[in-house]
């Protein structure tokens, strides 16, 4: 199989620049999963209230926001593909049309932080009342965001270890499948 290294300097540059702003910010550190995403979150009878985790070997004391970035990650990468695409056609449409980036979180993520809000802020947590709800909601928001990137940075690290141990290209595809 060819070569499909990422260039390592890069990938070292980025983790230094990561560690930076992780040990810089105020994020709150909890005991979490470690490895939170979809496929580690089983719904009973598809109810989506009463989840069950599963391959819990990563956890431990972890970022809250990291959790919450990989557990909604898809959500994200799926939001932006369909803002893309409305932004192609508005372009087609309209030849002053303005830039599409969007860094709003998924309705999915924003369900969940506030139901957390709700519920952490019923069991005597942070802040009391609607406006505590509000505000740890929106707490988590940011955290998930300015986690997200470091959720793909670790992705990076991921397929770079795989590529070099990889036998074939359908092997890696399936750690893809699997990992993501």
């Amino acid at each position: 199989h060819g070569q499909r290294q990422l260039p390592m300097d890069e990938l070292q540059a980025a983790c230094r620049a990561a560690r930076q702003a992780v040990e810089a910010s105020r994020a709150v550190v909890v005991f979490g999963h470690g490895d939170l995403k979809p496929a580690n979150a089983l719904l009973r009878g598809g109810q989506p209230t009463a989840p069950r985790f599963i391959d819990l070997e990563l956890a431990g004391p972890t970022y809250r926001g990291y959790d919450l970035a990989k557990l909604f990650r898809r959500d994200v990468l799926q939001q932006h593909c369909q803002h893309q695409q409305q932004h192609q056609q508005q372009q087609q449409q309209s030849a002053d049309s303005s830039a599409c980036a969007s860094d709003e979180p998924s309705p999915a993520l924003r369900r969940f932080a506030a139901e957390y809000a709700s519920h952490a802020i019923g069991s005597g947590g942070s802040g009391g009342g609607a406006e505590g709800g509000e505000r740890l909601a929106a707490l988590l928001l940011r955290e998930a965001h300015f986690f997200e990137p470091v959720s793909w940075l670790e992705a990076a690290l991921v397929f770079q270890f795989a590529w070099t141990h990889t036998q074939s290209d359908d092997a890696l595809w399936q750690l893809a499948v699997h990992r993501w």
